[in-house]
């Protein structure tokens, strides 16, 4: 299983959402995200205007992957256009949902 962080992007607005993933081939993996605010159904809907790419995917367990993304997250706090820091919280190292 490799862990791994990627980057969802609406290219009409420019906002993203960053999240942490486990996946045998994250190359291939169509997850696309568990935001409240971009949920399952506007993403099916919306398809078209989102990108993914993937961050980073050397992380050796999924506790590291998780650190990494709050990292990544701390360093977007600023950011209006990251939609995971529209309600100023970031998710804990162990992967508590926001």
């Amino acid at each position: 299983m490799k862990h791994y962080l990627y980057k969802i992007t609406n290219i009409e607005t420019n906002q993203y959402y960053i999240g942490v993933r486990s996946h045998k081939e994250p190359i291939i993996d169509k997850y696309m995200g568990s935001s409240s605010i971009w949920t399952r159904d506007w993403i099916k809907k919306n398809k078209d205007i989102l990108i993914k790419e993937i961050i980073d995917d050397a992380f050796q367990t999924r506790e590291e992957a998780n650190i990494g993304e709050v990292k990544l997250l701390e360093e977007c706090e600023l950011d209006d256009l990251c939609i995971n820091c529209l309600y100023k919280r970031i998710p804990s190292h162990l992967g508590i949902k926001q």
